[in-house]
């Protein structure tokens, strides 16, 4: 597969990703409020009508997530570095090297 290819699947991913999140997060603030979450099919979309206050603790969810996300990245940065130079080298790690590369200081 050509690099290009490779990253825009991966860009592809990503996007995904985060849309999935931003649903999952919808859904428990929908849950929290004591709403109805639509039941959907893969790949099926619908449109929903939110009172503000759902989306106000979806926000706050996603912050309070992103934040505590940046601070794990912060905090082992080095290993993701040390895993994405890995990954570079070979498509798939073994949870052997995995481990180590994650454990080495």
């Amino acid at each position: 597969m050509h690099s290009k290819d490779r990253y825009r699947r991966m860009k592809g991913v990503i996007t995904d990703d985060i849309a999935n999140s931003h649903n999952l997060v919808l859904q428990v603030a929908l849950l929290t409020a004591g709403e109805p979450v639509p039941v959907l099919q893969p790949d099926e979309q619908a449109e929903i009508e939110v009172d503000r206050d759902v989306v106000e603790n979806a926000n706050a969810i996603l912050r309070r997530l992103t934040e505590e996300t940046r601070a794990l990245l912060t905090e082992h940065w080095a290993a993701v570095e040390r895993v994405a130079q890995a990954l570079m080298s070979c498509d798939l790690l073994g949870q052997a090297e995995l481990d180590r590369l994650i454990a080495r200081p």
